[in-house]
């Protein structure tokens, strides 16, 4: 498949999902505020600073930034994505579930809105990989709001789009197979560690969960 085969303006970056310090946080998360510690955040929600440190993957002497957003909640009770190693099979609710999960961790914001894809929040510097095996669109930082974007298309009808990434592994033109890294994580500009997931099937927006395996 031509890389051409899909016109710059597949991605709509004035649609784009908040994911700064101003955006409403999904239930089960918390935004770091000014003062918090997370002994603070732990006592005020009623959880062990143990069970924080291990949901968010956090350093043992717990140090949180300002903005940054924490599980505050088990992961069964917040949509937590499963590992790679794990897979979880998908539910036969699911005939299109032929994705796998792009990074570990847990889905901050779904598909509704005037979003067009998922926030996936998660530790920094994963690995991305490709949902299905696909040729890469695009690969670069050209759309501002989505940071380094990768965009894959897969056969004549469908593309996923991987933005806020901290480092391109591949370029215009590559085929990838599925699971294969093509970035690594990074942060927005409010220092929040997400990855944007969107999903386009004939040319429109399509929730991302509907594709992938059922939690």
């Amino acid at each position: 498949m031509s890389a051409t085969a899909v016109p710059p303006q597949v991605i709509d970056a004035s649609t784009l999902p908040a994911t700064g310090a101003g955006a409403k946080t999904a239930s089960g998360f918390y935004r770091v505020k000014p003062g918090d510690t997370l002994d603070g955040v732990a006592k005020a929600h009623r959880q062990r600073r143990a069970d924080l440190l291990s949901w968010n993957k956090l350093p043992a002497d717990g140090k949180i930034r300002v903005g940054q957003l924490l599980r505050i909640a088990p992961p069964a009770a917040t949509g937590g994505v499963p590992s790679a190693a794990t897979p979880t099979p998908s539910a036969p609710a699911r005939a299109k579930a032929r994705f796998v999960w792009p990074i570990d961790g847990s889905v901050a914001q779904s598909f509704k809105g005037k979003s067009k894809g998922v926030v996936i929040a998660g530790p920094a510097d994963q690995q991305v990989r490709a949902a299905a095996a696909g040729r890469v669109v695009y690969a670069g930082s050209g759309m501002k709001s989505y940071g380094k974007l990768v965009v894959v298309k897969h056969g004549a009808n469908l593309v996923t789009a991987y933005g806020h990434n901290g480092k391109l592994l591949v370029k215009q033109g590559d085929p990838v197979k599925q699971g294969q890294p093509i970035a690594m994580s990074g942060t927005d500009g409010a220092g929040i560690s997400a990855l944007i997931f969107e999903v386009r099937e004939n040319g429109k927006p399509v929730d991302p969960l509907a594709w992938l395996p059922k939690l």
